[in-house]
């Protein structure tokens, strides 16, 4: 019986778990092909944000091919010349509302944003966030907001644009 099972065991050896440097290869393999193929995906990204205006307000979007939208941001203007971020949603679709973070949907978002705002001479651009949001917050001082008041639940952020 021992003997059967050995050369069952040599028969299917490629059944085996892999060693450490074959799992260092995969690895390494599947790092670069995530990494192409996230680059495409990004490049596709950044064709696919527009923006519609309605009155004060004015919403910012990612819509795909297939309908589904996987961003949106949603500003007011609360003078004329300063623009209120009232909410932004990125990468929730369907069940997995994690499949397009990480992937620089939000930085794509912001880049129109502030076009949008230099194009309309915006001089100040308000947000808050959530004190628990480390990953927004990140991104927000990223972009270059600043923190102007923290209360309990919020830190109230705001970005300045100079024409001078």
């Amino acid at each position: 019986m021992a003997n059967e099972l050995r050369k069952f065991t040599e028969r299917f050896s490629e059944f085996r778990k892999p060693t450490v440097d074959q799992k260092r290869m995969l690895s390494s393999a599947l790092r670069e092909e995530l990494l192409r193929r996230r680059t495409k995906v990004v490049r596709k990204l950044r064709e696919l944000v527009d923006y519609s205006e309605s009155g004060q307000s004015t919403t910012f979007f990612i819509d795909l091919p297939s309908g589904k939208t996987i961003a949106e941001a949603y500003l007011k203007f609360i003078s004329s010349d300063v623009l209120d971020l009232q909410q932004i949603s990125v990468g929730k679709m369907g069940n997995s509302k994690d499949f397009f973070r990480n992937l620089g949907v939000g930085t794509m978002l912001f880049e129109k944003i502030f076009d949008y705002c230099v194009r309309n001479r915006v001089k100040r651009l308000n947000l808050r966030v959530d004190v628990d949001n480390k990953q927004a917050f990140r991104l927000y001082e990223r972009l270059g907001f600043v923190v102007s008041k923290k209360d309990s639940r919020f830190f109230y952020m705001s970005k300045k644009f100079d024409y001078s």
